[in-house]
């Protein structure tokens, strides 16, 4: 079995849920919550923003421009002025140190596999003379989660050689709220990120007992149904 953030993550949360997703493959009682699907468009649109920026056109004061560079759906739209504004923070810092160089990702929903091991990392950044990864979330004011998620995908990075150099920043942008989670790799965070995925590796689901663990996540479980029952 191939390992990913996701799949660990859901073993912690729930190991009736791993079960029935990642062994059984059944299908979900529910369709995944509404969440997944706007985290999947909002993802399309942060894309498709980089990709109708042109350098030459960003004025001194960039906000309207950034916010005329794409046309979203009503329901999108205050992400995306958020979004827009949290760019244009970033433009008018890089433009302070002329390193505007680094305003688009080298990077982009990339696919990284590395042995056993994948993800899809959503932006690999050049920041100075280093790389840093920006996650995604529908926040990132929770930097305890974030920490194994980024590690791990930094790991992925680091392990496939296809940087120059390791991984020295993780960071996640929130699209719903505009907060920004960004630092070094803790090498303790780093540490405890690779114990993790080594406990993965070492079990035998042959001989697993998947209980099922009531929590916060039960309410997004596209299983609830079947859960309910058993």
């Amino acid at each position: 079995m191939n390992v990913s953030k996701s799949k660990i993550k859901t073993l912690q949360n729930c190991p009736l849920l791993f079960k029935w997703q990642y062994i059984d493959h059944r299908t979900p009682d529910i369709p995944p919550a509404a969440v997944t699907r706007i985290g999947l468009d909002v993802h399309d649109i942060f894309n498709k923003f980089f990709d109708n920026i042109k350098f030459e056109e960003i004025p001194e004061n960039p906000l309207e421009y950034f916010k005329s560079a794409l046309t979203v759906l009503p329901q999108y739209k205050g992400i995306y002025d958020v979004f827009c504004q949290h760019q244009t923070r970033q433009w008018n810092k890089l433009v302070k140190y002329n390193r505007t160089n680094e305003f688009i990702p080298l990077l982009r929903e990339h696919k990284f596999i590395n042995n056993d091991e994948v993800g899809i990392i959503d932006c690999v950044y050049n920041d100075g003379n280093d790389y840093a990864i920006l996650d995604y979330k529908s926040t990132a004011s929770n930097p305890t989660m974030l920490r194994f998620e980024l590690c791990f995908y930094a790991k992925i990075v680091n392990d496939s050689k296809i940087l120059d150099k390791s991984v020295r920043y993780i960071g996640a942008y929130g699209y719903r709220d505009g907060s920004l989670f960004y630092e070094d790799i803790n090498n303790r965070s780093y540490n405890l990120m690779l114990k993790k995925v080594d406990d993965f590796k070492a079990k035998d689901f042959s001989t697993m007992n998947f209980v099922k663990n009531i929590g916060w996540h039960c309410s997004w479980c596209s299983y609830i149904n079947s859960c309910n029952k058993v």
